[in-house]
């Protein structure tokens, strides 16, 4: 799940761990560090992510500039975007998202 700040992707991973799936917030942590102005993925460890063994579908959320080189291991990317008054329609959004 990628898409500009605010559109709602932390939002919508927490939902998902709340009804039991696998999650991870890559805007976090040390999955990310800069190189030449841009956020990236440390590949290394998106990688040895990507290649675990799981047995329940992985929800992955995150925007960096590098992201593009991992769709091919997605089953799917999402794209979120925000309406002009996020505040107010940020969390019927992703709940209609979230519950189809």
């Amino acid at each position: 799940m990628t898409g500009m700040s605010g559109a709602g992707k932390s939002t919508a991973l927490r939902e998902l761990e709340r009804q039991g799936f696998q999650t991870v917030d890559t805007d976090y942590g040390s999955w990310c560090h800069e190189v030449d102005g841009d956020n990236v993925w440390d590949e290394m460890k998106m990688s040895s992510l990507l290649a675990g063994a799981r047995d329940d579908v992985l929800y992955l959320s995150g925007t960096v500039a590098n992201q593009g080189q991992c769709y091919d291991r997605f089953d799917a990317v999402v794209l979120l975007t925000a309406l002009i008054d996020v505040g107010a329609s940020d969390q019927n959004m992703v709940t209609r998202a979230v519950r189809g």
